[in-house]
């Protein structure tokens, strides 16, 4: 399983400029099956994907892509493990 984290290197307001179109690239990700669920950190200092069943190096081209990295006002870090424990609703998600 991959999960990235971001973190904001910009204020909050110019990250929110970029915002929109973040969440246009993000959309057909999400329908194509690539990602599983993504959202801001509360406080909003950064942001959380968690991926389906890519390669790491698929997922670091999806954040090199993604409008927030172009624009310099996110950095990712990509931490990928393997699920030892996990409840049965989100069971099918490592079959």
């Amino acid at each position: 399983m991959l999960i990235a984290i971001s973190k904001y290197t910009k204020p909050l307001s110019e990250v929110d400029v970029y915002r929109q179109e973040h969440h246009k690239y993000m959309k057909p990700l999400f329908e194509t099956g690539k990602l599983f669920i993504a959202g801001r950190q509360n406080p909003p200092s950064g942001g959380v994907i968690i991926a389906k069943t890519q390669s790491c190096d698929e997922f670091q081209k999806i954040l090199d892509n993604d409008p927030f990295t172009k624009a310099g006002v996110a950095e990712y870090t990509i931490i990928e493990f393997n699920p030892t424990f996990f409840d049965d609703s989100i069971g099918m998600l490592f079959k």
